[in-house]
């Protein structure tokens, strides 16, 4: 009759749980928010869909107290490199002994190009970054001529002809070539 009695027992601790590993303890939560979901789906008056949601808080605040005491796994190896994230390269700003204007805003647009790559380095920033390098060592290397006037640029509205004509006398005005003889204010 002994034996019996531990089978009964067993098995009457095998229903009620004891024996379930943490991750199938676990799954019963998730099993029951499932049946809860099913039964929302299907519809219900205010009353069954109230009591279902109390139901499913109850079911998820389970899970979540089984899944925070289930046993984690660590290793004791060495992490190996490669797993580690690859170090950021991060430039210094750039300077310039040339005076030309335009080397002096390329040597601007680089640099900025390379304050916002180490502060936030994204492919596109290293690309834009990259580029914008790259034309200033050029322009470095072979500077672009300086003119010794700059050209004077008016706008459209200042040399315009009554009428809005537009003709080759507007376009030598708004280059600064000749004055506007036809306005009269």
């Amino acid at each position: 009759m002994k034996p019996f009695i531990f089978v009964l027992h067993v098995a009457v601790m095998v229903s009620i749980g004891i024996f379930h590993t943490p991750v199938q303890a676990c799954e019963q939560w998730q099993e029951k928010i499932d049946r809860v979901n099913a039964y929302k789906r299907k519809g219900g008056n205010a009353k069954q869909v109230n009591r279902w949601n109390k139901e499913r808080k109850f079911y998820a605040q389970q899970y979540y107290e089984c899944q925070r005491e289930k046993p984690r796994i660590h290793t004791a190896s060495k992490r190996s490199t490669r797993n580690q994230a690859a170090p950021i390269a991060v430039q210094q700003l750039r300077t310039s002994q040339s005076t030309n204007p335009v080397i002096q805003q390329l040597l601007a647009t680089c640099n900025f190009w390379i304050a916002t790559t180490n502060r936030h380095p994204t492919q596109d920033n290293r690309n834009f970054r990259d580029s914008a390098c790259s034309t200033f060592e050029q322009a470095e290397q072979n500077p672009p001529a300086i003119s010794a006037a700059p050209e004077l640029q008016r706008k459209v509205s200042a040399c315009i002809k009554p009428g809005n004509l537009i003709d080759e006398d507007v376009h030598a005005c708004m280059k600064g070539a000749l004055d506007p003889y036809w306005r009269t204010d």
